[in-house]
């Protein structure tokens, strides 16, 4: 049977590759201490669209008050309700979302087998340093867009470049009417589109990079996503348990999970996709 391909669906809330490159690199350090599981009922593109849906649900004033009045509230033993929950809930949401978009995944390390093409190669390293040379003197001065450039600056190895020319395109597509005005000689739009097919070049190149390194990375992020999506659905279960309307608003990553529900009735115990322990 050939292999059942994610579903195009719609990119989650305020996402940009680098919303979800920079979601991911500061989640990694995190994720060693969590337990890879296998996803099975859900594409990790689809479930990364519900969980910014449901981070913004989170974030409506009336349940923002709410969901601060619970701090330190067990909703069930294994969960307590934190006050960030939605900020949290929508960072591995964008970071789940950028690990699905890359074409071939997000290898964890680079076989020592993987070989780029040296004309690819030099190509690479040329535009990313043109685009890191060119932000740098037309936004010097401007927080936002040095955050960003001191994440690509250090650069690293074959698929670090890739992902730092996809962030330099999305940024240089963001400021590209300013980009024309301040620097019209050494930037032009045609370098936003080379930067992303170079990108993609670059991650066809490397992907002979180990499954099994991949796979658990993405289990690991997996793992965390449920976990912090369980806890935010608990939530508004909880608050809006007395409104049958709005609970049938908030996104769930099982169909079907709830039955009709009376006023007064408590929340039914969420239903997790089917997951394996590896």
């Amino acid at each position: 049977m050939p292999e059942q391909q994610e579903p195009d669906v719609a990119v989650p809330v305020d996402y940009s590759p680098t919303t979800g490159a920079e979601a991911f690199a500061t989640l990694m350090v995190h994720l060693g201490n969590e337990t890879p599981l296998r996803w099975r009922a859900i594409g990790l593109a689809e479930a990364a669209e519900r969980g910014t849906r449901l981070a913004k649900l989170l974030t409506d004033p009336g349940v923002a008050q709410n969901v601060a009045s619970l701090e330190g509230t067990d909703l069930d033993p294994s969960a307590a309700v934190q006050p960030d929950i939605a900020k949290r809930l929508r960072d591995v949401s964008h970071a789940l979302y950028y690990r699905a978009s890359l074409k071939k995944g997000t290898p964890a390390e680079v076989s020592s087998n993987t070989r780029v093409p040296v004309a690819l190669w030099d190509e690479v390293i040329r535009l990313r340093r043109d685009l890191i040379e060119t932000l740098t003197f037309a936004f010097r001065g401007d927080a936002e867009v040095e955050a960003v450039l001191a994440l690509v600056r250090p650069g690293g190895g074959y698929h670090d470049h890739a992902q730092d020319l996809s962030i330099l395109a999305d940024l240089a597509q963001k400021h590209a009417d300013t980009l024309g005005r301040m620097v019209p000689g050494f930037f032009e739009a045609a370098d936003v589109t080379r930067a992303t097919h170079l990108a993609t070049a670059m991650l066809d190149a490397i992907a002979e990079t180990s499954d099994e390194a991949r796979d658990d990375t993405d289990q690991r992020l997996w793992s965390l996503f449920f976990r912090t999506f369980k806890d935010g659905q608990e939530c508004l279960d909880f608050i809006w348990r007395r409104d049958p309307a709005k609970l049938s608003q908030i996104p769930r990553l099982v169909a079907g999970r709830r039955s009709a529900t009376q006023p007064g009735d408590s929340p039914a115990t969420p239903e997790a996709p089917p997951e394996v322990e590896v």
